[in-house]
């Protein structure tokens, strides 16, 4: 019998792994198919995402209009229909999403834009009416915006409404005005952001009335999609959400392939290696005369073959890719995986190893490696050989581990994008319209009562306008600036320039302010302090820094310029700007220069700023090669700091 089972040792070896391939082929069958679901799953994700945040954009770009108009009535309790026509007319132009805006005080509808072809819905009360009154009753009570319906217009056609309430302050007190509404074409809205229910594989459906998102119901699309397992995000809302619901025409079976030529050719190469073994032992009972041919086998591989006890000490090493090899094979033999690897990383291969022979199963491991002078990542396989051996089978899987960080990097880059947009439109919609209907306030109060007021009366008016002006002026200038950066379209032309110079320059554009608060401005930088910048980008950060030192200064207060070496580097000057006044807590200095985390804090006379202008200084700095930051303490002023290079 025994002699039986050596002369046909190769054909009942080749027979058990072809066994061996076959359940494993049957078997990738099933996995292959879970792991295309799950592909097709995460692709249809990626394009849900990108039709969530073109939706959002549209959508909150439309509902900004209707803060503006809140943010105007709020400063204008008295507006009549004219000026809201003129208001409306300018903030939708010829938006051909947006169906009407309206204006209701104490909710009865006073002026809606276009009038014409919407004369009826004037005088209309929002409270009174059925189907509007539970949400401008969440509007009122909340005081937050809501995104209404879909509900069918008088008109034709399916829109949202989105109402905006309005509070209205009278000696400090706030009192409840009204509400604003815009009403968004439902399908102009989608057309535009080509939002539609099917495309050539995939249908599509929302559902979330009234913003109520999954307690919703489905208002648009096919509702059976919900109930197919289909793919899901959310639509943020101002208040509430909808979830925009994606599924395969044809169902998920349609998404993924038929793997049976793939399990044929599997098959195929399965014979083909049993063959391969069949060879193999043959070759080995022939001890060595088919040895270069095994070599020769190994040696076509791009993994790493090691074979490892529990102590992970080095017992073979298959002659595969030994460039991939911490040492050469005939070094490793022997020795444990402690003699080459930090104790960190020998600690983790100890702990596969031991995993993989508790479960007697796969065991998968990632680890980086430094290989001639180069950082790579491995993926390695362990797998179950007896109570003290297993077979370790690694390749380079560095490329994989490259293009994940550059999305992932790539995706940071994307939320900053959206962090620097929200905050622009904060600063348009809030910052600017403020001083603007403010200095239009003024303008309006000071021609119609002209012959009213008397003379100090008019200068006094004067005063707070030209405080305003140079207010929305400053803000103005910071914007341009600041988009010019953003965009990479400001010049930048550094040169060899004297500090003292700079400061020489500017300091009688920034007296103006601080007399008016009775503060000093002393310039103690050294004559002939040369450094290599953009002279224009430099002035914006002294004039920004010294403006901030003056906004958070008491009166009577000093503001000081000055100059070090930087004892770190040689190659650096470091400026500073001192001042004695109201300081900040330390855990607000980290927001300062985070414009997706910044906030302005009114200064000491009540100023206001968009908090644009040390963004912009940190932008600056760093674009000449240096750094900012700020040392503070609370009721005992500020120092802000910044390097800048000796020589280009």
């Amino acid at each position: 019998m025994i002699k039986l089972f050596q002369n046909h040792r190769p054909t009942l070896i080749s027979l058990a792994f072809m066994c061996l391939f076959t359940i494993g082929i049957l078997s990738f069958g099933n996995f292959n198919k879970n792991i295309k679901k799950k592909d097709v799953r995460s692709q249809l994700m990626d394009i849900l995402i990108t039709k969530k945040s073109q939706l959002e954009q549209s959508l909150y770009s439309r509902l900004y209009y209707t803060k503006g108009v809140a943010a105007y009535v709020t400063i204008n309790p008295d507006i009549d229909d004219n000026e809201f026509q003129n208001l409306a007319k300018e903030l939708i132009k010829n938006d051909s999403v947006i169906s009407t805006m309206s204006l209701a005080k104490d909710c009865i509808i006073g002026s809606i834009y276009p009038y014409k072809g919407h004369e009826a819905a004037v005088g209309l009360d929002l409270l009174a009416h059925p189907k509007r009154k539970e949400i401008v009753d969440k509007t009122i009570k909340t005081k937050k915006t809501f995104v209404a319906g879909p509900v069918e217009l008088v008109e034709g056609g399916i829109a949202f409404i989105s109402y905006t309430p309005i509070f209205s302050k009278v000696e400090n007190k706030s009192f409840f005005w009204g509400v604003t509404d815009i009403v968004i074409k439902r399908d102009e809205l989608f057309h535009e952001v080509r939002l539609n229910e099917e495309d050539e594989t995939f249908l599509y459906a929302l559902r979330g009335y009234d913003g109520l998102g999954v307690k919703g119901d489905v208002f648009w699309g096919n509702k059976d999609i919900f109930d197919k397992d289909p793919v899901v995000t959310d639509i943020s809302l101002p208040t509430g959400n909808w979830v925009l619901a994606a599924y395969p025409k044809l169902g998920w079976k349609s998404q993924i392939s038929d793997t049976q030529y793939i399990t044929y050719l599997l098959f195929f190469f399965a014979i083909i290696i049993s063959f391969l073994i069949w060879l193999l032992v043959k070759a080995f009972c022939k001890i060595k005369a088919k040895e270069k041919e095994l070599r020769a086998i190994f040696g076509s591989m791009q993994d790493i073959v090691i074979e490892l006890n529990t102590e992970g000490r080095y017992i073979n090493v298959a002659p595969t890719n030994e460039s991939l090899l911490i040492r050469p094979a005939n070094e490793l033999i022997g020795k444990t995986v402690n003699d080459f690897f930090t104790k960190e990383l020998a600690n983790n291969f100890l702990q596969a190893i031991n995993k993989c022979v508790e479960t007697k199963s796969l065991t998968i491991i990632d680890y980086p490696l430094i290989l001639n002078g180069k950082e790579m990542w491995f993926h390695a396989r362990l797998s179950f050989i007896s109570a003290d051996r297993v077979m370790f089978v690694a390749h380079d899987n560095s490329e994989q581990i490259i293009a994940k960080e550059a999305l992932e990097h790539s995706e940071m880059n994307l939320r900053e994008l959206n962090a620097t947009k929200d905050k622009f439109f904060s600063i348009i919609a809030h910052d600017l319209k403020g001083p603007l209907g403010s200095f239009m306030s003024l303008t309006d109060l000071l021609r119609n009562n002209y012959d009213d007021f008397s003379t100090l009366e008019q200068k006094e008016l004067l005063d707070i306008m030209i405080v305003t002006s140079k207010r929305i002026y400053e803000l103005l200038d910071n914007l341009l600036l600041w988009s010019r950066a953003q965009r990479g379209i400001i010049n930048f032309e550094p040169a060899k320039t004297d500090l003292w110079q700079v400061m020489d320059i500017i300091t009688p554009l920034l007296e103006s302010n601080a007399k008016g608060k009775g503060i000093t401005i002393e310039n103690h930088i050294i004559r002939d302090t040369y450094c290599f910048f953009d002279f224009n980008m430099i002035a914006t950060v002294f004039r920004n820094l010294i403006n901030n030192s003056i906004k958070f200064s008491y009166l009577g207060g000093v503001v000081s310029i000055s100059n070090m070496k930087d004892e770190t580097d040689r190659n650096k000057m470091i400026i500073r700007v001192d001042d004695n006044g109201i300081g900040m807590p330390e855990e607000k200095i980290p927001q300062l220069f985070k414009i997706d985390k910044n906030t302005s804090t009114p200064g000491t006379n009540g100023e206001i700023g968009s908090g644009l202008g040390l963004i912009l200084c940190k932008e600056f700095v760093e674009k000449n090669g240096g750094t900012i930051w700020l040392e503070s303490k609370l009721n005992e002023g500020s120092t802000f700091y910044f390097s800048l290079p000796l020589s280009g």
